[in-house]
């Protein structure tokens, strides 16, 4: 007889997709954790006060696995992934005392392409589109 596994809770997905991120891609997640989205301590950025990229993406993976909708790989991996090229994109603004990211949102899009191809996230050809 065959019985179905019972489905991951958002909790549990989002456990393990942070422990595949560390492991497998160490060099990423070292950039998103050196990345601040502050100029400095009296220039902070009002929008992300938590300070760097890693602690953003872990803020938005805690709203997800802290949901009550049920778990959806699509907007779960979204949470992971969606700041993912701002280390490349940031550039500092030294006259405006501001660091910005223009054009994250297409890098991490094109970064995340590439990552969901990972095996070890097994992933159905549905899932990583």
């Amino acid at each position: 007889m065959h019985t179905m596994l019972p489905e991951k809770t958002p909790r549990q997905q989002s456990a393990e997709w942070t422990k595949w991120l560390i492991q497998a891609h160490p060099p990423l997640v070292d950039a998103m954790r050196s990345t601040s989205h502050h100029y400095s301590a009296q220039d902070l950025s009002p929008w992300h006060l938590e300070g760097d990229v890693w602690s953003h993406t872990m803020m938005v993976l805690q709203a997800y696995a802290q949901s009550d909708a049920p778990a959806d790989v699509c907007v779960g991996l979204t949470a992971v992934l969606h700041d993912i090229g701002k280390p490349g994109a940031a550039k500092i603004l030294h006259d405006r005392r501001r660091v910005v990211f223009q054009g994250h949102e297409s890098l991490s899009a094109w970064m995340a392409w590439a990552l969901l191809q990972d095996e070890n996230l097994a992933l159905t050809l549905e899932q990583q589109c």
